[in-house]
C-alpha cells in the first residue's frame, strides 16, 4: 500500500500468448478485400462451419418451397380447373418437397449454434433479436441471417450480435 501512492509505481499489463485460431484470422483471408466490404470474413471462428452451412442451405430451402407452395397450388388447381389438365401430381409433388424440406429443416436446420451465446441461429423465437442482426422487413431474421452465411462465409448472431466466419 505503502507504494501505491509513488508516483513511480506503475501497473504493467499481462502477457498474452499467442491468439487461438478461433479469434485470428488466417494469413492471406482478407487480402485485397476492403473491410468495409461484405465480403471480408470478420468474427470467431464457428466450431464447425459445415454443420451451420447446411442448417442455412435447409432455412433458405424450406422458406422457398413455403412461397413456391403458396404460389404453385393455387395457380396449378387454377390451371387445371380452366384447361382440363390433370395438375393433381405437380401439386403432390410441391406439397411433398415442401414436407421434405420441412423434415430436413426440423431435423437438421435447427441445431446450429451461436459460438458465443449459443442461441440456436436458425429458429424462430419471440424475442428482441440484436440491432447489427441480418434483418429484411417482412421477412424476418432467418432467411437473411441463413443467406449471408452461405454467399459471405460469415453472419451476425441474431440474438448477441457476435459476429461469427465459417471460413478459416
Amino acid at each position: 500500500f505503502d507504494e501505491a501512492g509513488e508516483i513511480t509505481s506503475r501497473v504493467k499489463p499481462l502477457e498474452r500468448g499467442e491468439q487461438k485460431m478461433a479469434v485470428t484470422p488466417s494469413e492471406g483471408l482478407n487480402v485485397g478485400v476492403s473491410p468495409e466490404s461484405r465480403r471480408f470474413v470478420r468474427g470467431v471462428m464457428h466450431p464447425n462451419p459445415w454443420s451451420v452451412r447446411t442448417s442455412a442451405i435447409f432455412a433458405v430451402l424450406v422458406e422457398i418451397m413455403l412461397i413456391a407452395n403458396f404460389i404453385g397450388i393455387p395457380w396449378l388447381l387454377y390451371h387445371e380447373y380452366a384447361s382440363g389438365e390433370n395438375m393433381v401430381w405437380w401439386v403432390l409433388g410441391l406439397a411433398s418437397g415442401l414436407f421434405l424440406s420441412a423434415l430436413l429443416y426440423l431435423f437438421c436446420g435447427i441445431s446450429s449454434r451461436c459460438r458465443v451465446c449459443g442461441q440456436r441461429q436458425f429458429a424462430p423465437k419471440k424475442c428482441i433479436k440484436n440491432k447489427k442482426a441480418h434483418h429484411i422487413p417482412l421477412v424476418g431474421y432467418i432467411f437473411p441471417t441463413a443467406l449471408h452465411a452461405i454467399f459471405f462465409k460469415w453472419f451476425y448472431c441474431t440474438y448477441c450480435g457476435t459476429a461469427v466466419r465459417l471460413k478459416k
